[in-house]
């Protein structure tokens, strides 16, 4: 799961993604493209907020066809 990181003006887009790395360890990445590549710059534990949101989004993609 990806969205645009609009909290600030960071001189170029910024995305965050959420994701796990193991059943137990869900990460949010901050990242972005530049000229075809996707360097990262920073990553951590998701806080409570994001990993309900990881599992709600994720129980709703197991229900779609």
């Amino acid at each position: 799961m990806t969205w645009l990181d609009d909290r600030q003006d960071y001189g170029e887009d910024r995305y965050l993604s959420i994701g796990a790395l193991s059943q137990t360890a869900i990460i949010v990445v901050a990242h972005t493209d530049r000229n075809g590549k996707t360097p990262l710059i920073s990553a951590r534990r998701a806080n409570r907020k994001e990993r309900t949101l990881y599992h709600l989004n994720r129980s709703i993609d197991r229900r779609r066809p």
